[in-house]
């Protein structure tokens, strides 16, 4: 994993016209599985509806778009709402998404498509490269390896899926440092125990800081035996359709392997066009590498939304 070490082991425009919601035939309905809870369907019914109309729907909107009697629809509308996946406007009488059901959906965008996304194409770096390449997000203070395709050689770190891995001295954890809102990386920096693993970890608040404006400016990370004497790794964020940093990309080997480090940039360019991939996979936009300047327009949004 880039730097990762171990021991060494063999909204707001007009909407469009939303059609009305297709429902199932009653008939099917009253013969399908016995399992089947009508109720909870329609409950999707009308969450899908409000989700693709994207702006605060009324009741009878809501009833009529989904086939559904008005008194029917309140009923299901208000144990939604008490169960916070939607929410209704006291002054005009309206629902909409709830920030239950935004979480939910967010949890499930990032983590599932996102390593069924980068699963292939980190494969395919592996064996393009013969060395190991990884996909971590930041759990708390810690890395934590979420997708991992070994290299085929016998020397190599002793890690897997799930393993745990400090974020100040690993590629990917700089890369996702680097990456966030600067109120939260000064706030992670400033949390973390900073414990020097070899004679090159950045174990202070200012190097590391100064390491992390280096990346933002440079789009990768790189990992110079500072989790593990003889390894070295080159690491690049993946940013979602907001630019938020969701996770790291990397490939980690042996410096015995490759010595020659004016010939590192292979390894680069293949972390990057991974990383810019699985981004664009994701949402994202705009420029890539993603670089320092990319970074203020979400910056300042997060700015206003805490002065709001």
């Amino acid at each position: 994993m880039m730097g990762v070490g171990g021991s060494l082991n063999q909204d707001s425009t007009t909407p469009l016209k939303t059609p009305k919601i297709v429902r199932p035939a009653r008939a099917a309905s009253s013969t399908g599985d016995k399992n089947t809870i009508r109720s909870i369907q329609r409950a999707v019914e009308i969450l899908s509806f409000m989700v693709s109309k994207n702006v605060p729907c009324d009741l009878d909107v809501i009833a009529s778009e989904s086939g559904l009697k008005k008194t029917t629809a309140h009923r299901i509308l208000q144990t939604l709402a008490d169960v916070g996946m939607v929410e209704r406007d006291i002054r005009t009488r309206r629902y909409k998404a709830g920030r239950r059901l935004v979480s939910l959906g967010l949890a499930a965008y990032a983590e599932f498509d996102l390593s069924r996304i980068a699963a292939p194409i980190l494969e395919a770096v592996r064996d393009a490269l013969n060395e190991t390449a990884n996909l971590t997000v930041l759990e708390r203070n810690e890395i934590v390896i979420v997708e991992r395709f070994p290299s085929p050689h016998l020397l190599k770190l002793a890690l897997d899926r799930g393993s745990r891995l400090p974020v100040h001295c690993t590629a990917t954890g700089k890369a996702i440092l680097a990456h966030l809102p600067q109120s939260r990386r000064q706030q992670v920096v400033a949390s973390l125990a900073l414990q020097r693993l070899t004679p090159k970890t950045l174990a202070t608040p200012e190097t590391l800081l100064a390491d992390l404006e280096i990346i933002r400016r440079r789009g990768y990370a790189i990992c110079d035996e500072e989790f593990a004497v003889g390894q070295v790794g080159y690491a690049t964020p993946i940013l979602d359709h907001t630019g938020e940093c969701l996770a790291a990309v990397n490939v980690s080997f042996l410096l015995a392997r490759h010595p020659d480090r004016t010939r590192h940039q292979d390894f680069i360019e293949h972390v990057l066009n991974a990383g810019e991939r699985i981004s664009r996979e994701m949402g994202y936009a705009g420029p890539w590498p993603a670089k320092d300047a990319d970074f203020e327009s979400a910056e300042n949004a997060e700015s206003n939304d805490r002065e709001a």
